[in-house]
């Protein structure tokens, strides 16, 4: 099958949120992907059938890009499922010859997606914890106004890795310089978090 038009992105961990668009659509499709079940290898094996199902069902992939976070912070064996996740896309990739890259949240996707407020939205969080005494979870919050901006663009995620995806895919687009339909009334928005 020949690259098609469809632009496909990847949040991965056990419930693989993943968001689609090719030009002529409205919104993007969005979706997640469970992966509880099996060992690595089956989960493995699992994503490259739902890779190969997307790229048969949207008539050929142009790109696929995925989040890629190799912090050690996270624990071992949440690298090792990262770099699994990965390599099992680059594969399929590979198999159809469809470009494939991966970007870290700190390389800028959220930030062109939510906005600049990210340090003041962790800033904020962190103060509000410090007064309760509770510990102080960063990317929850961050979670929260990734969903908050899917909501704001019209967007209903059921998950934050739903959220995620499409963070990514509409920064990824824009990175691009594609036209995004959604974004034709964006100077008509208020700022997320304005009251």
């Amino acid at each position: 099958m020949a690259l098609g038009s469809t632009y496909l992105a990847l949040d991965p961990g056990k419930h693989f949120g993943f968001a689609v668009w090719q030009p002529g659509m409205k919104n993007p499709a969005f979706g997640t992907w469970k992966f509880e079940w099996g060992n690595d290898g089956e989960r493995f094996l699992g994503l490259q059938k739902k890779l190969h199902r997307q790229h048969a069902d949207w008539g050929g992939l142009k790109a696929v890009r995925m989040e890629f976070n190799p912090h050690v912070h996270m624990g071992e064996r949440a690298v090792d499922l990262g770099y699994g996740w990965k390599h099992a896309a680059q594969l399929f990739c590979a198999a159809y010859k469809i470009p494939f890259g991966t970007v870290t949240t700190e390389g800028g996707w959220r930030i062109a997606f939510i906005g600049r407020q990210e340090k003041s939205i962790i800033t904020a969080a962190a103060k509000a914890a410090k007064a309760e005494g509770v510990k102080y979870d960063t990317r929850d919050q961050l979670k929260l106004a990734t969903i908050g901006r899917c909501q704001q663009l019209g967007w209903m995620p059921k998950t934050a890795d739903e959220a995620d995806a499409l963070g990514l895919l509409d920064s990824w687009l824009l990175e691009l310089r594609i036209d995004r339909p959604w974004a034709a009334n964006e100077v008509l928005r208020a700022p997320l978090g304005a009251g």
